[in-house]
């Protein structure tokens, strides 16, 4: 059912949950928004996506990145040029190259870094990175930083290759397994980063 200028509802709330995190990202840690965009606009993009999960579960935040975030990324890059996400905004050739990149690719590879450090991790990283640059202009390496004690080892090859380069986000899997314990089951799925 259309929301008064959203067709969605899902759309509605995506704007409300960004527009939000942005008191964080942007609003209280600072960036340069025309040479290094992506700090708070895909990390905004990515939090607002997150709201999903934590309301209404890991089923609806996968349906609604999926159709909202992956695929707008996905629909660009079948006919335009891809970039890295960290690219100054006067890099771009058009707004619709900008929002699929910044913001969808963005919010892709900050899901995809989420996954690689685990839940505990990530959130303690973004914490680390809020409370070191609270009030204060951050720069690509204060975020990286902020991961990288959190993480307890170097990320530079992650960030290098999907943040400050060309590429686009594809896994192939290795292995699954599943084990069973009493009425549940444990799948366990493997992921290989195709270069």
């Amino acid at each position: 059912n259309e929301v008064e200028g959203f067709p969605t509802w899902d759309l509605l709330q995506m704007v409300i949950a960004h527009e939000v995190a942005h008191q964080w990202w942007y609003g209280v840690v600072g960036n340069d928004q025309y040479k290094d965009p992506w700090l708070d606009e895909a990390l905004t993009e990515y939090s607002g996506m997150l709201y999903y999960k934590f309301v209404y579960g890991e089923k609806e935040f996968r349906r609604v990145f999926d159709e909202y975030v992956a695929n707008s990324y996905y629909l660009y890059i079948a006919e335009g040029e891809d970039f890295p996400i960290a690219t100054s905004m006067a890099n771009f050739p058009s707004a619709e190259a900008y929002n699929a990149i910044v913001y969808s690719k963005g919010a892709m590879v900050f899901r995809l870094l989420n996954y690689l450090m685990g839940d505990e991790a990530f959130f303690r990283g973004l914490s680390l990175y809020y409370e070191q640059n609270k009030f204060a202009i951050a720069k690509p390496k204060d975020l990286i930083k902020a991961f990288e004690i959190s993480y307890g080892q170097q990320l530079d090859w992650f960030f290098n290759r999907w943040i400050f380069d060309r590429g686009i986000p594809s896994y192939e899997v290795t292995s699954v397994t599943s084990r069973k314990s009493g009425m549940n089951y444990t799948v366990e799925v493997v992921l290989k980063q195709e270069v």
